[in-house]
Formats: structure tokens, sequence, C-alpha cells
């Protein structure tokens, strides 16, 4: 019988459909759900927590801090508790000195920073917020001054500290007591409304 050179190729038989895996038994789910995890965690995450606890430590600090200083800019012998030490003094001093009762921005500040670390999402501080940061401050103690111009904080020391003390008289004699509560609400608030939106 002769065999024709050029025969067509012969089809395969077409193979049997394969058999739907085996859904897994309840008592297979329950070892999987249980397992170990495997993966390792990123050493970035560890950063991350340990700068929210600094965070969360240094407002800790500064709350005993600012809680437990009092001074008289004329009678230096009055002190405060002081119970962080020497180093909470130095900056409560500064700090109250310099912007009064708006000192206590700071703690605050530290602590919604620390926020989003904890949460795993990207760092807010950046160069931008840390000016935003010390116009809030400034502009607080400011407003703390035209409001209650002879009243005190931390012991004997002025409301607004000597910063708010400067730019709140040049405030007031530009624009008036009403005409600042305006202008410094509105800087504020402008800050916080663009930190809530590209937040």
């Amino acid at each position: 019988m002769a065999v024709p050179l050029f025969a067509p190729r012969r089809v395969p038989a077409a193979s049997a459909p394969e058999e739907p895996a085996a859904s897994p038994t309840k008592k297979q789910r329950e070892n999987t759900a249980t397992a170990a995890p495997t993966s390792v965690r990123p050493m970035h995450t560890y950063a991350r927590e340990a700068a929210a606890l600094l965070l969360l430590a240094s407002a800790l600090y500064t709350v005993l801090a600012l809680g437990s200083f009092e001074a008289d800019p004329m009678r230096p012998e009055v002190m405060g508790p002081n119970w962080v030490g020497p180093v909470g003094e130095a900056f409560s001093s500064f700090f109250s000195g310099a912007f009064g009762i708006a000192a206590w921005t700071i703690p605050i500040e530290l602590a919604v920073l620390s926020g989003p670390l904890l949460a795993g999402k990207p760092s807010r501080a950046s160069v931008a917020r840390f000016g935003g940061d010390i116009v809030v401050l400034v502009t607080l103690a400011a407003l703390a001054h035209v409001a209650f111009p002879m009243a005190t904080a931390f012991g004997a020391s002025p409301l607004g500290g000597s910063v708010g003390e400067l730019f709140g008289e040049v405030m007031r004699s530009l624009f008036s007591a009403i005409g600042s509560y305006i202008i410094g609400l509105t800087i504020v608030s402008l800050i916080l409304v663009q930190r809530a939106t590209f937040s």
C-alpha cells in the first residue's frame, strides 16, 4: 500500500478535561489561617515606630516641663517644681518667655506628627510645616497679648511672651484689637485648612 508523501498531520485526540481542584477541607483552611507568617517586617517600619515613640516621649516631656515651670522676671528666686530637671527648665524658660501660653502648642504638634507614623502613613514633617508652626506660634502669642495684655502665665511671665508682646502691639496699632483677631485667626485657619487638605 502506497503512503502519500505529503500526508496531512493527524490531530491528536482531545485530552480529557482536567478535574477541578478539590476545595480545601475545613481542617486545611484552619491550618492555613493559624500558620505563622513567614514574611519579615521591613526595617523602615521599626524606624517609623521608633520615630513615633520619640515624638510621643518628647511631647510628654514638654508637657511636664511646661506644667511644672514658674518664673517671675522681677524675682529670680521664684521657681517651680521643675519635674523634668534643669533641661526642662531651660526649655520652658525659653519658650514660655518668648511665646507665653502659646508654647503649649509645641507638645500638641509633636503628638500630631507621631500619628501618621503609628498608622503607617507618610510622615507630615516638612520644612513648610515647620514654617507654618512658627507662624501659628507667633500669631497665637500675639493674639493672647492683644486679648489680655496684663495677664500672666507660668507664674508672673507675660501671657503672650516677649514675641507675642512685640507682634501684638504692632498688630493692635495697625489693625486695632478687633482687626487683629480677624487677621490673626484667618492666618491660623488658612494654615490649618491647608494641612487638612493636603494631609
